[in-house]
């Protein structure tokens, strides 16, 4: 699904989008989206699984390799009182979930994001890679970030970078559990200049 200058709602009780086991050649697999808003409300449903990215090895430029899950570029994701399942894709890095370019993603009023199980194959971030002054607020009692069984070389739950910020404040919860890196922080790594509060 490629997403550009958008607005994605999906909002209400039994209302879903399911996407699942897409294959892309450099980026987005799942998702792919440039300067847009996606919302996910009053008990929705966001599921991205078993997505693959299968030819970044031959490509440059902006995002090549990453987010086999969710791409998002100058865009923002809010998660509202629903939830939201990125599992088993695979990427060179990012391989979840990848946010830059100031984008955002906020959970809260008692939402889950959940990152199982996503594999960066040679690079860091398994389940969520954030950067480029990007930021990730999980906030109000019963709202939860959790990071399981993600696999990378560095930062296999989470993987943060030039001045991203996380934070975790008024009862939310970040959670990492039975996440595998070959090198460096196996729940997280926190690089240059960024902040969790």
């Amino acid at each position: 699904m490629f997403l550009q200058g958008a607005t994605v709602s999906v909002e209400g009780k039994n209302s879903k989008i399911i996407i699942d086991g897409n294959t892309a050649g450099v980026r987005g697999g799942g998702i792919d989206a440039s300067a847009t808003s996606i919302s996910v409300k009053s008990n929705a449903v966001l599921e991205v699984k078993n997505s693959v990215l299968n030819r970044w090895y031959d490509q440059v430029g902006a995002g090549s390799g990453s987010a086999a899950g969710i791409l998002l570029e100058s865009s923002s994701l809010l998660v509202t009182g629903s939830s939201v399942l990125i599992k088993n894709n695979t990427a060179q890095f990012g391989a979840g979930m990848l946010a830059t370019g100031s984008s955002s993603i906020v959970v809260k009023e008692a939402a889950t994001m959940e990152l199982q199980g996503n594999k960066a194959m040679v690079g860091n971030g398994g389940g969520l890679r954030v950067e480029d002054r990007s930021t990730v607020d999980v906030f109000g009692g019963g709202s939860v970030l959790l990071f399981d069984g993600n696999h990378a070389s560095s930062g296999a739950g989470l993987f943060a970078l030039q001045k991203a910020l996380i934070k975790v404040q008024d009862g939310g919860t970040l959670k990492a559990q039975n996440n595998v890196a070959e090198i460096d922080g196996g729940a997280m790594f926190l690089a240059t200049t960024h902040t969790i509060h």
